[in-house]
């Protein structure tokens, strides 16, 4: 019988370690191949690191694959895959399902693919994905849903596609999206509502516009700063509150702040509008009233008509009642146009005009269908137009 129960108790020790354990509490850093590979010898039950986890090479090219830690199902601390010249997939963390701390993958430059992530359905903290050049999608993080102490994208030169982030509803920290010199727009980011921290947009060289942002209603900062060929933002009509800074810089091709109209003005603590080249059109009304209230705000070195806070306001003054009924059906063709404007429509209306510059100065005013800009220079227009006791206000491109 004592035999029977030896053997007993050697089984249930044997099921247990099979089961797996807890092991390597505190910072632990996997700096060779060698160390990788002998994981699973050295730790044949542990699934479970108490501690963190840093996989960084302390000789280039000596880390190519994590084969050897496969055995890992949860990470209770971080996770850092930092400064791995040779590694390109992350294939050895397929089991994965919880990282209780942060990740952060930054600085592998042949790193390709993050799928081997997509068995985890639980991260806590946040998540930084920084300078892998050749990181091309996100495929792997389509569990993501709450990134709770931020989320931070950027210098991934060749990713064009972050698809993979459509589940990601709220960020509790700081959003960043930064030198992502390949991305046109944002689209993956559409379930995104809410940014507690900054909503970081800079650096993005090839960025057009802002889809995929269409959903976000609230943020603490927003910042819009260096993307070179930003054109439109008009993404963003559904934000409705900037709990602190509005910082919009250095966005040279960008002409309009629509997009911006129903913020609520009383949320936003400071407003900077600066070095905008391009940018004529900054009297939304969010804006106007920020200004009409007396907001602390920096503005300068844009065009003509966002000049200063009195130009802005110059305009507010002149369209602030503008509204136009959808089925008033009044087209300006062609804009761009070198002389003429005509109205176009496929009803009769006596609309009557009046065009200002980009200054909001009156060049003239008149009623006829067809509008002659041939003796202004070229440049930015507005032509407010009224009609069946209806008014609203177009921009127009004279080249």
């Amino acid at each position: 019988m004592k035999r029977i129960q030896i053997l007993l108790c050697f089984s249930i020790f044997i099921y247990s370690s099979l089961l797996g354990q807890s092991c390597l509490p505190g910072y632990n850093l996997f700096s060779t191949q060698g160390q990788i590979d002998s994981f699973a010898i050295n730790n044949p039950a542990c699934t479970e690191i108490l501690g963190d986890i840093v996989i960084s090479e302390s000789i280039v090219g000596t880390i190519s694959n994590l084969n050897g830690l496969s055995q890992i199902t949860a990470i209770n601390g971080n996770l850092q895959i930092l400064c791995n010249e040779v590694l390109e997939t992350l294939s050895g963390l397929d089991n994965l399902t919880t990282i209780v701390g942060y990740v952060d993958i930054t600085k592998n430059p042949s790193l390709y693919s993050l799928s081997a992530l997509s068995n985890i359905t639980e991260y806590i903290s946040s998540f930084k994905v920084r300078n892998n050049g050749s990181l091309l999608n996100l495929d792997g993080l389509e569990n993501l849903v709450y990134a709770h102490k931020g989320f931070h994208l950027s210098n991934n030169s060749n990713l064009t596609d972050i698809s993979a982030l459509s589940n990601l509803k709220s960020v509790g920290g700081t959003l960043i999206l930064s030198a992502l010199i390949s991305m046109t727009d944002f689209s993956g980011l559409s379930s995104v509502e809410t940014v507690e921290g900054s909503l970081l947009i800079s650096g993005n060289f090839e960025l057009e516009n802002l889809t995929g942002l269409n959903n976000v209603k609230s943020v603490g900062d927003l910042e819009i700063v260096g993307n070179f060929v930003l054109n439109d933002i008009t993404a963003l009509s559904n934000l409705g509150l900037v709990k602190e800074d509005m910082l919009i810089q250095n966005n040279f091709t960008l002409a309009s702040l629509s997009g911006l109209d129903n913020l609520n003005p009383d949320s936003i603590d400071f407003l900077l509008i600066q070095t905008c080249n391009n940018l004529t059109y900054c009297h939304v009304q969010s804006v106007c009233d920020y200004l009409e209230a007396g907001g602390d705000h920096y503005i300068e070195f844009n065009d003509n008509g966002c000049h200063s806070s009195e130009e802005i306001l110059s305009w507010c003054d002149s369209v602030a009642t503008d509204v136009r009924d959808i089925y008033l059906d009044i087209e300006l063709f062609p804009n761009p146009t070198s002389s003429e404007i005509q109205l176009v429509s496929d009803y009769y209306y006596k609309v009557t005009y009046e065009i200002r510059n980009a200054s909001g100065k009156l060049l003239q005013k008149g009623f006829d269908n067809i509008i002659d800009l041939s003796a202004y220079a070229n440049g930015v227009y507005f032509i407010k137009l009224s009609a069946n006791e209806q008014s609203w206000v177009e921009r127009v491109v004279k080249n």
